[in-house]
């Protein structure tokens, strides 16, 4: 069974868009704890360690799991 060019890209998106979006997730609540400890609600503390911190988990998580991504975007369904 073949998956069209376009579904291929509209599936890559979608799961590339979830895994940003708890990546993004999980650095804002990293961000959060680091601001408690440092006593401050600037926004340095968002742009400087949650921006990169979303990037390298959603990066992290992609090529650690590099063979369900590519089974997903196949249409594989025995990932």
């Amino acid at each position: 069974m073949s998956v069209s060019p376009i579904r291929k890209f509209a599936l890559a998106l979608g799961l590339f868009s979830v895994v940003y979006g708890v990546s993004f997730f999980v650095a804002v609540l990293v961000c959060g704890f680091v601001g408690v400890l440092l006593k401050t609600s600037d926004a340095w503390v968002y742009f400087w360690i949650g921006a990169p911190l979303s990037v390298v988990l959603t990066l992290y998580w992609t090529v650690s799991q590099w063979r369900y991504v590519k089974d997903f975007v196949a249409g594989r369904r025995e990932c």
